[in-house]
């Protein structure tokens, strides 16, 4: 990851907005569909409001660890196509962050490759953080990943698929 890139390992108990001149991307991958997973980003800004959201749907295994950093991967890009230069990162997979910040990357499984394509990815960012947050408080995008099952490869401009709005709108108060 290039200098300008900041990395952050730490542990949220709930969903905490970003600085105010940033945008918080959560990202989750459900696999409750055997031999699909469905995979589900949302960014939101300093006040919690929705900036964009999707969901992807693909055929794959039962490697939570991979899926998740395909969520990952696709929410990178996500935000690369909507223009945010200044981000931060939360995921529920606490061994994902300290494999994405592993700047020695040797596993050559297709692993270590989508590793390092989101190392890459992360450079075109003014600023890149990548955190753990618990499961429990990753409810809006885990929501909204049950839901991509059915609702696949879309996106949101400025909300949330509709069956999430509930979560959603009780995160924004909480």
């Amino acid at each position: 990851m290039s200098t300008t890139t900041k990395r952050i390992w730490q542990c949220l108990r709930k969903w905490s907005p970003p600085a105010l001149d940033c945008f918080k991307i959560n990202c989750d991958a459900n696999l409750q569909v055997m031999g699909w997973w469905s995979l589900e980003a949302i960014v939101r800004d300093a006040t919690g409001l929705a900036m964009a959201s999707a969901s992807w749907r693909m055929k794959g295994s039962d490697d939570v660890k991979f899926a998740e950093a395909f969520a990952l991967y696709h929410s990178t890009d996500l935000a690369l196509a909507c223009g945010f230069k200044r981000v931060v990162f939360e995921v529920d997979i606490e061994q994902l962050v300290s494999l994405v910040q592993n700047d020695l990357i040797e596993d050559r499984s297709y692993l270590g490759q989508l590793l390092y394509e989101i190392q890459s990815l992360q450079t075109q960012f003014d600023t890149c953080s990548l955190t753990y947050i618990d499961r429990s408080c990753n409810g809006l995008t885990h929501k909204m990943a049950q839901i991509a099952h059915s609702n696949p490869n879309n996106v949101w401009i400025e909300e949330v698929p509709f069956k999430a709005n509930e979560v959603y709108i009780h995160e924004i108060l909480h």
